[in-house]
This record gives structure tokens, C-alpha cells and sequence, in this order.
């Protein structure tokens, strides 16, 4: 691992905690270097950057060496085994008192690390959160004639308990996500991602706030989140499709093993009802072209809505299905619509 015996200025106090920050990277080359360049010039210094290539096929891999100037950063090139393993890898060799996610395409505010790990030590937090912002965008997300549209996650800002976090957590108040947050290491010590599949933080997110006594979290955007063609949630496939069933079966699972003790019925149709939203979202990013896979997903969408009774869900997703069952041409239409106004959401 990298010596922290070096200069305060180019690698932080030795005194302060050290934090162990994940990048896994894969063919993201245009997004990389502001990715990169808001880990190395956080205002928190004492950091170890754990950088995964998971064998990426375009000019990835040589940007990661780039960064081998700055002595806090080690870059691990590997063959292609996926997200999940490549963080696995960052915390097989992680060393850090604390524990911090970053993807590739994404970027940091400057002071996302000293503002966490305030908010950690001044309330004895295992786990804190900031807001995110979410953009649309190929070009730089850090801009100051940009302004955050939509900014997640919709929790106040405070101090919670367990079971409190988990219901938030369920009711999708606390993002899911692992990557706008900074955790207490020993939350990882038993707790890995499912190799192998995408999605991967849906389950393993539940399972390390279930570990924790408190979530802190706090009212700053400090994690710029990138909505973009050619990632795993924009693409298409049984796979995604398929990973997505599973993580949402294993979120199910977790729920019903504690109800009524931490959640009710209520919560246990929420979680399901999470993967008919997702065909239904998923249909619409089908290109025209692909018929076959676009009937497929619509007969998936028609067999889950009669299986979980579609009658009960939200007024919102009555319409969407009945449209996409009669008439599917007209659910893409509006669609369209929705997107104007809403465009973070897909």
C-alpha cells in the first residue's frame, strides 16, 4: 500500500483519519479525469484512492496511470469481472478508519470528504449522507453556470436510528445508492457486493444500514450524479432486466423476514411494485427498431401487474399499465411528455 509518511500538504495530516476512496472504472475515458480530479483535490487530504480498471477496452486505462503522480493513489487494472467485483477488490485492500464510493462517470464536490466526516464525528455517526444533484449531461458536470434541476435524497436533514433508516431506506426517502455517502469501515467487514450482478447497491445498501446505529445526514449537494447513455441503467437487456427482478426479490425477501417487527404490508407491496415501475420505465428506452424485446418486456409488464394486482397500485401506475396493455403506442407518447418535465427521472 501507498507510505502516508509524506508531506501534510500532498497527503494530509497523519494525524487525521485516513479514507479509503473506491473508483471502479470501465470505458469511461470522456468523464474520467474530472471524476479523478475532484477525488485529488478534495480539501481532506489524508486520503488513500483506490482506483479498479475492470478491464476497460478505451483510453481508461491509460488515464488511470496518469494520476500515479499524486503518491495517495493506487490503481489496480484487472480483467473484466464487473462492478460488484471491482469493488469488492477496493475493499479487499482498503486500509482506511472510513470507507467512500465514487463512480467513474460521476464527480465530488470539494469538500464532500470534510463535510461527511464532520458530520460522522460530531454525532457518532457510523454512517453519514449528503445530497446529490442529478444531471443529464456528456459534458462537465462541476459547473458554476450550472444549477441542479432535481436533487436527491428527499430525507430531512438529522441524526436516525436503525429502524427509522431502514423504513426510510424502503420508502425511498434515503437513496439506495452506495456512493453519495462516507461509512465507518467496520460496516464492511462481513458485507460485500453480489458478484456478478448489476444493481448491486439495492441490497448491500439495506444490508449495511441495518449494521448501523445512526445516519447522520446532511443538507449540502456534495455528489454530482451523471445520467448518460451507455450505462448499466440506461441499458437495455434481459441481464439488467434480470438483475434488477433479482435484487428487487432479495429486497422483498429482507422486508417480509421483518415485518411487522420493522415494516408493515404497505411496505412489503411498495417493494414490489418497484419492479413493475421498472419494466415499465426500462420499456420505454427500447429502441423502435428492437420489436422483439420490446413485446417480450410488455408481456413481462402484463404477467407482473396480474400477479401483484395492478388494481392497487397508485393511480399513476393503473394508467401506465392499462395503457401499455391497450394501447402502447399512446404510453409512449406521453411519455415523452412526462419527460420534459420531469427529466431525471429516467
Amino acid at each position: 500500500m501507498v507510505e502516508t509518511d509524506n508531506k501534510p500538504d500532498s497527503l494530509g495530516n497523519k494525524k487525521d483519519p485516513l479514507i479509503s476512496v473506491i473508483i471502479p472504472v470501465y470505458n469511461v475515458a470522456p468523464y474520467l479525469r474530472e471524476a479523478l480530479d475532484s477525488v485529488v483535490n478534495q480539501t481532506y487530504r489524508h486520503l488513500e484512492i483506490l482506483v479498479i480498471d475492470d478491464g476497460s477496452t478505451d483510453e481508461s486505462s491509460q488515464i488511470c496511470d496518469e494520476y500515479l503522480f499524486d503518491p495517495r493513489i493506487i490503481v489496480l487494472h484487472q480483467k473484466n469481472c464487473g462492478l460488484s467485483n471491482a469493488r469488492n477488490n477496493g475493499l479487499d485492500v482498503a486500509t482506511g478508519k472510513y470507507i467512500a464510493f465514487l463512480d467513474s462517470d460521476d464527480a465530488w464536490h470539494p469538500s464532500f470528504i470534510e463535510e461527511l466526516l464532520s458530520a460522522i464525528e460530531r454525532t457518532g455517526s457510523d454512517l453519514a449522507v449528503c445530497r446529490y444533484s442529478v444531471q443529464k449531461t456528456e459534458g462537465c458536470l462541476i459547473s458554476p453556470k450550472k444549477k441542479a434541476k432535481k436533487t436527491r435524497p428527499l430525507a430531512k436533514a438529522g441524526t436516525y436510528g436503525r429502524k427509522k433508516i431502514l423504513n426510510m431506506t424502503i420508502n425511498g426517502m434515503l437513496n439506495r445508492s452506495v456512493w453519495n455517502k462516507l461509512y465507518r469501515s467496520e460496516l464492511w467487514k462481513t458485507i460485500r457486493f453480489p458478484d456478478g450482478h448489476n444493481y448491486e447497491d439495492i441490497e448491500t445498501t439495506l444490508h449495511i444500514v441495518d449494521v448501523c446505529n445512526n445516519v447522520t445526514v446532511i443538507d449540502l449537494i456534495l455528489y454530482y450524479h451523471r445520467v448518460r447513455s451507455g450505462s448499466i441503467v440506461q441499458t437495455v437487456n434481459w441481464k439488467n432486466l434480470n438483475d434488477y427482478k433479482r435484487a428487487i426479490s432479495c429486497l422483498e425477501k429482507y422486508v417480509r423476514s421483518h415485518t411487522p417487527e420493522i415494516f408493515n404490508k404497505g411496505q412489503v407491496y411498495k417493494i414490489r411494485t418497484l419492479w413493475l415501475a421498472h419494466m415499465m420505465v426500462r420499456y420505454t428506452l427500447i429502441s423502435s427498431g428492437d420489436e422483439v424485446q420490446k413485446e417480450a418486456l410488455r408481456k413481462e409488464i402484463l404477467s407482473t401487474g396480474q400477479k401483484i394486482g395492478v388494481k392497487n397500485c397508485t393511480l399513476r401506475y393503473k394508467a401506465a399499465f392499462f395503457m401499455i396493455k391497450y394501447c402502447p403506442g399512446l404510453f409512449e407518447k406521453v411519455i415523452l411528455v412526462y419527460k420534459l418535465f420531469r427529466p431525471w427521472v429516467i
